[in-house]
């Protein structure tokens, strides 16, 4: 500790320096990306028998029926349903290559499962919020009326949480990437301070 402190001292400059670049390599670089909105939906998955279950074999049943609807969202077919469902969505932006498009929708769609209590969130990434809102209330619907059908069980999909749509652009994460950068640059100039005495020494 006492030598990292002696070098950041002496070389105090190069680590600053180092920091403020690529502080703003990251900045200018999460510029660049497109900003996107994002809409989510909070999902309760109940089984529809589970007055007969104890109460631990229900909520485990819950969280693992959770756990393969959050799955089945990324896949083809589920997405393919989710356009037939609302042809106002704008298509375009999904390629007609299938690598492509399971692509841009596995990046478009995040899934989160509860552990333990059969909540289920649905969050979608789309440059225009309207979008992302009209996505994200296709695959809730998608889900409630049919989610059945993916997970060979007698369930029912109730919203808990109608979607919300962030207030402003959430990715990519500006002040987090700033802030990533800074610290990967303290250490790169500090990787730099070390390596610069030891040519010294070796002189």
């Amino acid at each position: 500790m006492e030598l990292f402190f002696s070098h950041t001292k002496k070389h105090k400059r190069v680590v600053i320096a180092s920091s403020l670049i690529a502080g703003s390599l990251a900045l200018l670089f999460s510029l660049i990306q497109p900003l996107e909105y994002s809409s989510s939906v909070r999902l309760l998955v109940l089984q529809k028998n589970q007055s007969s279950m104890d109460p631990y074999t229900a909520l485990k049943a819950a969280e693992q029926v959770g756990d393969t609807l959050s799955q089945v969202v990324y896949t083809s077919a589920f997405l393919d349903r989710v356009l037939t469902l609302d042809q106002t969505i704008d298509q375009k932006i999904f390629s007609s290559n299938e690598r492509k498009k399971r692509k841009t929708w596995n990046k478009m769609a995040e899934t989160r499962s509860g552990r333990g209590n059969g909540f289920l969130t649905i969050t979608v990434y789309h440059r225009d919020k309207v979008e992302a809102r009209k996505i994200v209330q296709a695959v809730t619907n998608v889900l409630v009326t049919e989610g059945w059908q993916y997970v060979n069980s007698d369930i029912v999909i109730r919203v808990v949480d109608s979607p919300l749509d962030s207030r402003f652009p959430v990715r990519p994460d500006i002040p987090v990437n700033v802030f990533a950068g800074c610290v990967c640059g303290v250490f790169i100039g500090f990787a730099f301070t070390l390596h610069d005495e030891r040519k010294k020494r070796n002189a």
